[in-house]
């Protein structure tokens, strides 16, 4: 699971996205899931995985519903539309964001394994000390 997510601003569409997404962001949830590859993965894979995962667990979208009437008697199939694309959106959004933070850690995690790598940090710590 990655970390939340709070403050992040979303590019939505239409003010009627930013404004139904200010109305119901508190019913969704902060954070993605994601899962711990053992090998670099590109973005399109792991904004995928996360997504589908992410949907999954949370019991969210289209498939949570099934469809329209099982919302409930007060939605209409407008208000499930705007949900399912504002919804998307911002899930996708925190993927990618999620996906950027991963690269940051495992280029790190790879850089730093490197033993030629380390040696000549040592090095140099050594040599500027």
């Amino acid at each position: 699971m990655g970390r939340v997510m709070s403050g992040m601003h979303y590019r939505f569409d239409s003010p009627d996205e930013y404004r139904w997404w200010d109305e119901n962001a508190s019913r969704y949830p902060n954070r993605v899931y994601y899962r711990d590859y053992s090998s670099p993965v590109s973005q399109d894979v792991f904004v995928a995985d996360c997504f589908n995962i992410t949907v999954t667990e949370y019991n969210i979208g289209p498939a949570a519903k099934k469809n329209a009437s099982d919302a409930g008697p007060g939605v209409n199939q407008t208000e499930t539309e705007m949900e399912t694309k504002v919804v998307t959106k911002v899930i996708r959004e925190m993927c990618v964001q999620q996906y950027r933070e991963y690269r940051l850690a495992s280029g790190i995690r790879l850089h730093l394994a490197d033993p030629s790598l380390a040696a000549l940090l040592l090095l140099t710590l050594i040599v500027l000390h």
